[in-house]
């Protein structure tokens, strides 16, 4: 009887070693794989696409991936089974970035790794141009930080905000071309040249001298007639005691005025080019009518 109780004895001690063995194995995992050295790395593909890899861990269900842009993190977390991350939408500027990768087992970490990437990248280059009132306008252009001008081929600088004022630089009709370059930095290279058309009406220029005769009982206004190109016209402008008598247009370089210059005083006339339904800047001269003979 002894022998056989302690041959049960024995068989009842196997017993409880193997079956705690076995919950351990079931139910803790973490303990089994934590030491399962893991590796992780970025690789760029002859097409251009950014991969994030990673050695696979045994026993793992799932892999937590994170992103970091200057150590300020750029993504939600990521979970996948696949030991590959195609990391283009997350590096779509340059920049130094870093990733972690995270071996899951029901939730609870098995092992991680580290990689790291500079990661360059061209800008895009401007567009939605636009011009109005001699300013032009385009599109911001993402991670830009700044823009290089120029217009008919003169460099007008590197400026910060997407519009320039050319109202200044402009003075004739023509067709000019205005091109953009976006610049950024060390990682974000800058972008193509875009180039931008635009044909610009100058106002034209005024007359550069005004005469008042009297013929007979008449009084002629008279300027000097636009050489530079074909006028539609001119448009005059007759001001006396701070009100305007006349404001009218004419084909010709004269206007008979003696239905507005009824007294003596003093008299003010405009005269402005008008070319393409465009009126230019006014020429004026001041005139003293004494006894119904106009004087300078």
């Amino acid at each position: 009887m002894k022998n056989i109780y302690g041959r049960k004895i024995v068989y009842t001690a196997f017993a409880a070693i193997f079956l705690t063995a076995f919950v351990c194995a079931l139910f803790l995992p973490s303990a089994a794989h934590a030491s399962q050295p893991m590796t992780a790395r970025v690789v760029t593909a002859e097409t251009g696409d950014v991969y994030l890899e990673w050695s696979a861990v045994s026993g793992a269900d799932s892999y937590l991936v994170n992103a970091f842009l200057s150590d300020q993190k750029i993504s939600d977390d990521i979970f996948t089974t696949s030991t590959f991350l195609l990391l283009d939408d997350i590096v779509s500027r340059g920049g130094e970035y870093s990733f972690t990768v995270t071996a899951l087992c029901d939730g609870e970490a098995l092992s991680s790794a580290e990689a790291t990437h500079s990661h360059t990248a061209t800008l895009s280059a401007p567009s939605g141009f636009t011009f109005s009132e001699g300013r032009v306008s385009w599109l911001p252009t993402p991670y830009a930080a700044g823009y290089e001008i120029t217009v008919n081929e003169i460099f007008l600088g590197t400026v910060t905000e997407c519009s320039f004022d050319l109202s200044d630089l402009i003075v004739l009709s023509g067709e000019y071309v205005f091109t953009a370059t976006a610049t950024g930095d060390e990682y974000n290279l800058p972008s193509a040249v875009s180039s931008f058309a635009f044909f610009y009406t100058a106002a034209p220029l005024p007359p550069y001298d005004i005469l008042l005769c009297r013929k007979g009982r008449s009084y002629i206004a008279s300027w000097t007639p636009c050489t530079e190109f074909s006028p539609d016209g001119y448009v005059y402008r007759v001001d006396f005691a701070s009100s305007t008598l006349v404001f009218a247009t004419t084909e010709d370089n004269f206007a008979d005025l003696t239905a507005h210059i009824s007294e003596d005083g003093t008299y003010t006339i405009y005269v402005a080019c008008v070319k393409d339904g465009v009126a230019g800047s006014f020429f004026s001269r001041e005139f003293i009518v004494e006894n119904g003979v106009p004087l300078l």
